[in-house]
């Protein structure tokens, strides 16, 4: 072992990294046993005896910081007791109590550290150390030195007797630092909970209640990150811990509940819950009388929001706990305690604390089946007992209210939720025809104009069916039928939307129920057709439309069982309708609400679509497949609206079928490429025409593309390359003049190169661009050019979000477009395609999208326009701000607000162009840029003044939309930006929104008069 390096240590500074290396090489030295730890103390020798304390730290440090490197198996038995025993005895020694704690940190961690040393170690540190002479950093590393041991040898430790509970005592007394006050806590639970605490009670608690309540808060930047929670919640477990502190925890909580503070009450009642918890029946059987009396008035004259909450929470843990007894007679004289102190003010329904009475009790009652019982008997009687007919509408509400509580708690214990207590029958049953009856004759005999009283009825009756046994499946349906009965003839919707609520509670345990009383309800008052000359009037009972109850009935339908149902009588109704002439709207809704209700179940996991696929599908598709070539155009099955629904169903159950998407395709292509019978098809009564020769019936194509978009880029295209289909759909979008099916064809061929044209493919690809460009070039004829601009743009964005670089090359292409005389103007518009979010071509539908392809697109494109733009004269600038604007509506604020200077100019400049949906979208990114990055715009206030002010003015670019976007920026100027920028333009902006004042849209004149005020108070909020 090297004297030399020794020395160098001795004279490096503490934590150098010369001292980290020579500690570190000693320690290899030692662990390859070419040395021994004794020969590195025989080397220091002389440093660690000299008076001189900087140098005896020193030597000290070096034995310590070796150890601390050395693996825990290196040291022998013996090795480490003459170690423990070396730095016990420098304890006393006050400069070096530094390096002698991380040295007995480091030994307490090491394997042979034995029992043997155990005893001897813990007095000298008792004995030794003084806490109040050492920093917060060595008392942290005393408390570490306690807890390893104590964590190692703690069945030796609790064989000495009280020496380690006393010592610890001493140890933490006048602790405040809180990452110590952490250790400590943790230690005192362990002795909390595993030794003989008995003649150190008052002591333990004493240096532990000291602490409550915790009212530390960290402070900003705290290196230790511990939350006043963490304290809390140490401190909690520790009073909780041993129920020798109850005599002395109990009183003391109370007494804080006296406290102003919020916080502090919140923490002493769950503080409170958790010793009632932790401490045991034979002591809560003592102290009850003393619990109830101390804090019952929190909830019955309380009104810190959730304290009273709280309280109740302590109160069930009262009766919880009781319930453990092996003698019932501790509960029931608790809950006889508290029912008569609460029955007495329930007597009185409309009395002043009879409803915070009835909320203790019923709370109470939701601890078990036994305190639910014990209460229900004595509470319930004094209810109904307050019951004398004729009853006021305020005697009714309050006896409603109350009875709620109690079938609130009832659903707790008995629910369909609790599983537990499930075996038991709820004690209401007793009493189940009064209130029953009180209920219904609640529901049916009220004005209609007692909303609020009628909703109450409603959710009690749906309580009341919620509960095991209490009502038979006679009653359940008489339920039914007055919901049924509010739903179609209540003209109040608060009302209506409250029953249907309670349906669709009933619908989760009764689907018989629903399908034999409420569908044939609703469905009778459907009519067969909506048009004049076939009007139904028989058996019209219902003052609601029929969108409304088909609305109602797909609001039901969120199980399989039911959706099933209502599938097959819907499309009955549909073909009956449709045969009937009815209006597209109403044939539109029943597609709709089919649609609504396959949402409903899909939102279901454990059910699985594929059903749908091959029952549901096909019956709807077979109805809109053969009317695009049977009925005329205008036909309500050949609408967009309906096409759109039905493509709706089709990516939404497309989505779930990752087990049979293969045999989805091929039936897919078979309808629409390969002209192949087809299971999607029931019976097709026409011959069908390819989609890829482009005289597939109008509107259909979307229906296809829907469908395909969800399948994964794992399964192969059917019967077809994926070039040669590309090239197919290019040439068939350039002839389609139908707007629907263009779009449809477009998305397609940017799902095609997205998903099944690979880097493989890449000079096919560029080939496809390249006569694409030269089509948009060509400007023989300007449709063809922009047919030829749009399919470039998709193929473009297939491509980009996908990360191909073929992609940002074809951008930069579209980019460069924006100078030319002719076609500028329409790309600057186009390339809002390749930047806008799309419904098909989404993550949702599997479509590969790379993590920061837009933000890279938009890091490519905004430089050429910030150059373009300022090389430009004239009208061709606006094709730059277009082009800016398209981009900034369609990419997240994150990664525009880092960029915001390099085309602040510009979006500025973009609210003086003429098209609405630029302006709008300009003023929507420089209200997010003045939320987040006002500092930007502070050079530029006067011409964003002048601007949004005149953007606020009516005219054909100053839509209402723009008009009221222009308001609402110029609103948060005041808010942003410093007075003294705005003051001079505060008489200008207030006279000039006097135009916006008298605006004729209304959410434009309160806009005005909102910015108005704003600036009003200008020199008055700042």
């Amino acid at each position: 072992m090297d004297r030399q390096l020794i020395n160098t240590y001795i004279i490096s500074d503490d934590d150098s990294s010369d001292s980290i290396r020579i500690t570190t090489e000693l320690a290899e030295v030692i662990m390859s046993g070419k040395a021994k730890l004794v020969e590195l103390v025989q080397l220091l020798g002389d440093h660690l005896t000299t008076e001189d304390s900087v140098t005896r730290s020193k030597a000290t440090s070096c034995i310590s910081g070796t150890i601390t490197q050395l693996k825990p198996e290196t040291l022998t038995r013996q090795q480490v007791s003459v170690v423990t025993s070396f730095f016990s005895e420098r304890l006393v020694d006050d400069e070096s109590i530094k390096p002698v704690l991380s040295g007995l940190k480091a030994i307490v961690n090491m394997d042979n550290f034995s029992v043997s040393n155990t005893e001897d170690l813990l007095n000298s540190i008792f004995e030794n150390v003084e806490m109040s002479r050492l920093t917060q950093s060595n008392r942290h590393i005393v408390f570490e030195i306690l807890a390893k041991i104590l964590n190692r040898h703690l069945n030796y430790i609790k064989s000495l007797g009280g020496m380690f509970v006393k010592g610890f005592i001493k140890i933490t007394s006048g602790e405040k630092d809180p990452r110590n006050l952490m250790a400590s806590f943790s230690i005192n639970k362990v002795i909390l909970e595993h030794f003989d605490i008995t003649e150190f009670v008052e002591d333990l608690f004493d240096v532990t209640f000291c602490y409550f309540p915790i009212t530390f808060q960290p402070p900003p930047n705290d290196p230790y990150k511990i939350s006043s929670d963490d304290l809390k919640m140490a401190l909690r477990s520790c009073i909780s811990a041993n129920d020798l502190f109850a005599k002395d925890a109990f009183p003391g909580l109370i007494e804080k509940l006296n406290s102003s503070f919020l916080s502090v009450k919140r923490d002493t009642l769950i503080t409170m819950k958790s010793c009632v918890e932790n401490y045991g029946f034979e002591v809560i059987k003592s102290n009850w009388k003393l619990l109830w009396n101390g804090i019952k008035f929190e909830v019955l004259h309380g009104s810190e929001e959730d304290v009273p909450d709280l309280t109740l929470e302590v109160l069930k843990a009262i009766a919880s706990t009781l319930t453990k007894a092996p003698e019932s007679f501790y509960l029931a004289e608790y809950l006889d305690t508290v029912s008569s102190d609460c029955n007495d003010k329930i007597k009185t329904p409309q009395g002043k604390l009879s409803q915070e009475s009835a909320r203790i009790v019923s709370s109470i009652a939701q601890s078990g089946h036994e305190s639910f019982e014990y209460i229900i008997n004595k509470s319930i009687p004094v209810v109904l007992g307050s019951c004398v007919e004729p009853m006021q509408i305020d005697l009714l509400r309050a006896v409603l209210d109350i009875l709620f509580q109690f079938l609130d708690a009832a659903e707790v214990i008995y629910g369909p939720e609790n599983k537990k207590d499930m075996v038991k029958t709820c004690p209401l049953v007793a009493y189940k025809d009064p209130i029953f009856g009180l209920l219904n004759r609640t529901l049916m005999g009220s004005s209609r104009n007692e909303v609020s009283l009628i909703n109450l009825a409603i959710v009690s009756l749906i309580k009341l069916t919620q509960l095991k046994s209490v009502l038979d499946i006679n009653e359940v349906g008489l339920i039914v039928q007055y919901l049924d009965e509010i739903i179609l003839t209540e003209e109040n919707e608060n009302i209506s939307v409250v029953a249907l609520s309670g349906l669709t509670q009933i619908a989760k345990k009764n689907v018989n129920l629903i399908l034999d009383i409420t569908f044939p309800a609703f469905l009778s008052q459907l009519p067969d057709t909506d048009t004049s000359n076939h009007a139904q009037t028989d058996n019209k009972l219902t003052k609601k439309t029929s969108l409304q109850i088909l609305g109602y009935l797909a609001d039901l339908s969120s199980s399989k069982v039911i959706f099933e149902v209502l599938c097959i009588r819907l499309i009955n109704k549909l073909d009956v309708v449709v045969a009937n002439g009815a209006s597209a709207q109403y044939i539109q809704a029943i597609f709709l609400n089919l649609y609504n209700a396959l949402v409903k179940v899909s939102r279901d996991p454990e059910n699985d679509l594929t059903f749908y696929a091959n029952r549901f599908l096909p019956e709807i598709f077979t109805r809109v497949f053969n009317a695009s070539f049977e009925e005329p155009e205008g036909h309500a099955l050949r609408s967009v609206t309906v096409i759109d629904i039905t493509a709706n169903m089709f990516v939404l159950i497309s989505r779930e079928l990752s087990e049979i998407q293969e045999s989805f395709i091929l039936d897919l292509f078979d309808v629409f490429v390969h002209e192949s019978p087809s299971s999607l098809l029931i019976s097709a009564k026409y011959s069908r025409s390819s989609l890829l020769e482009g005289t597939i019936a109008t509107n259909l194509v979307s229906i296809f593309v829907s469908a395909l978009a969800p399948i994964q880029k794992e399964i192969p295209l059917p019967g077809v390359e994926p070039n040669q289909l590309l090239q197919k759909v290019i040439d068939v979008c350039k002839s389609v003049t139908n707007i629907h099916d263009r779009l449809g064809f477009l998305r397609l061929s940017g799902l095609i190169i997205n998903k099944w044209i690979t880097n493989s493919d890449s000079d096919s690809v560029a080939s496809q661009l390249k006569s694409l460009m030269l089509g948009v070039e060509e400007l023989n004829d300007m449709r063809v050019s922009i047919s030829n601009l749009e399919i470039f743009c998709w193929i473009s964005k297939g491509l980009v979000l996908r990360g191909d670089q073929q992609g940002y090359s074809a951008v930069n292409q579209l980019v460069s477009l924006f100078s030319h005389s002719k076609l500028g103007v329409f790309v600057c518009r186009a390339l809002d395609i390749v930047f806008s979010d799309d419904d098909i071509l989404c993550k949702e539908n599997n479509v590969i999208i790379r993590l920061l392809s837009k933000h890279r697109l938009f890091s490519t494109v905004v430089p050429q326009l910030v150059e373009g733009f300022k090389s430009a004269e004239g009208s061709i600038q606006a094709n730059y701000l277009v082009g800016l604007s398209c981009i900034l509506r369609s990419v997240p604020s994150k990664v525009i607000l880092p960029e915001v200077p390099k085309f602040i100019s510009l979006l500025i400049q973009s609210l003086s162009l003429s098209d609405p949906s630029v302006k709008e979208a300009t003023i929507d990114t420089l209200t997010v840029i003045m939320v987040d990055s006002s500092e930007v715009l502070s050079a530029h206030i006067s011409t964003l003044i002048k601007q949004l002010l005149e953007s606020s003015k009516p005219s054909l670019a100053n839509t209402p939309a723009v008009r009221l976007a222009a308001l609402n920026c110029l609103k948060l100027f005041p808010k942003t930006f410093k007075m003294g920028l705005l003051l001079p333009y505060k008489q200008q902006v207030i006279q000039e929104l006097s135009i916006g004042i008298s605006d004729a849209k209304r959410d434009v004149r309160k806009g005005a008069a909102d910015c108005r005020q704003e600036f009003f108070e200008l020199d008055i909020k700042n």
